[in-house]
Parts: structure tokens; C-alpha cells; sequence
């Protein structure tokens, strides 16, 4: 995942209302399902915080997540202690609540789990060291723009002043041309 992605999915979650101090653990167990099922990392941080967001869930939204190769229904299954077709049954009778989701995201992404590490294990292939790599440059991208900041704001500030100064001194250049221009066809 790269960090322009993994800072959208956190604003997208603080949108739908996730708790600042919780939010690097959800963004750790959405990034180890993400890693493990191949799901876009924003698509998945989007279902996860609407489902917050309504406080409920929904036959869609099973569907939605077991789509993408998340065995959520399985999940609740276990952490309820039913069926997966009660499971089905109670998701279609609106029953399950957001924290139901939660707990299985968690029972998914505990150690030892099907996706527990996953978003770890993923960073250290080649194409994981790479995509750090890049998160490094844009990082130091944006601490040297921070650094320069206010002497590009102040030069900017002054080449604005500067261009509004010589844009007055041609005030009177239109009539000027036009005088000119007379002139010469006269």
C-alpha cells in the first residue's frame, strides 16, 4: 500500500467516524485483509466505515465483503455462535450491528490468524520494499516542502505584489496603443 493510499483510507475512516486512537489498529487489520484477499486498501476502508456509519449490516454488505474473498460471514458465524445461514438470516433481519463486523475483522486479523501479518509479510517482498522505498521519497518530498514553505510563500507574496505594481504601471497603456495605432494609419 502506498502512503497517498493509506493517508485517504484513514481520512475516509475519521470521516465515517472511527476513533482517532483506534484508527492505526483499523488500518492495520483492514491492510492485513486487504493484503490477504488482493482488495483494493480505500475500496475496503469505504464498505468497512459505511457499515460504522449505519451501524448496522446488511445482506449487501456480506455480500460485498464475501465478494472480495472476505470470509466475514464465517467469521460472524464463529463469534456468534451460529450458523452461517443464521448469519445470513439475521443480516437480512438488519441484527448485526457494526460491532459484530469489528470483532470479526478482529478475529481475522488476530496473531496466528488466516490474515494476522499479512500487511507485514506483504512489506517485505520486493514489490513491498519497493512501494517503502517510494513512501520514503514522498515523505522526504514533503518534509522538504515543509521546510521551504515559508520562503516560497513569502517570495510568492512578493512576486504577486511585484507583478500588481508593473500591471498599474501599464494602466494607461491601452489608450497609449490606441493613440499610437492612430497615428500611424493617419
Amino acid at each position: 500500500f502506498d502512503l497517498p493510499g493509506v493517508r485517504q483510507a484513514g481520512q475516509q475512516l475519521l470521516a465515517f467516524g472511527e476513533e482517532p486512537e483506534n484508527l492505526i489498529d483499523t488500518l492495520r487489520r483492514l491492510g492485513d485483509v486487504a493484503a490477504g484477499t488482493n482488495t483494493p486498501f480505500n475500496e475496503l476502508a469505504e464498505i468497512y466505515g459505511k457499515i460504522r456509519v449505519q451501524n448496522q449490516v446488511f445482506a449487501e454488505d456480506l455480500n460485498q465483503l464475501s465478494g472480495r474473498g472476505i470470509p466475514v460471514i464465517q467469521a460472524l458465524a464463529d463469534n456468534l455462535n451460529v450458523s452461517t445461514e443464521e448469519v445470513r438470516k439475521l443480516a437480512s433481519e438488519s441484527q448485526i450491528e457494526f460491532a459484530d463486523i469489528e470483532q470479526a475483522f478482529i478475529s481475522l486479523t488476530a496473531e496466528g490468524s488466516k490474515f494476522g501479518g499479512l500487511m507485514e509479510a506483504q512489506a517485505q517482498t520486493i514489490p513491498g520494499q519497493v512501494s517503502n522505498i517510494s513512501d520514503s521519497f514522498v515523505r522526504l518530498q514533503e518534509s522538504l516542502f515543509a521546510a521551504i514553505e515559508p520562503i516560497l510563500q513569502g517570495g510568492l507574496s512578493l512576486l504577486g505584489a511585484t507583478l500588481a505594481e508593473v500591471a498599474q504601471g501599464f494602466d494607461g497603456f491601452d489608450e497609449l496603443s490606441e493613440a499610437a495605432l492612430r497615428f500611424q494609419t493617419t
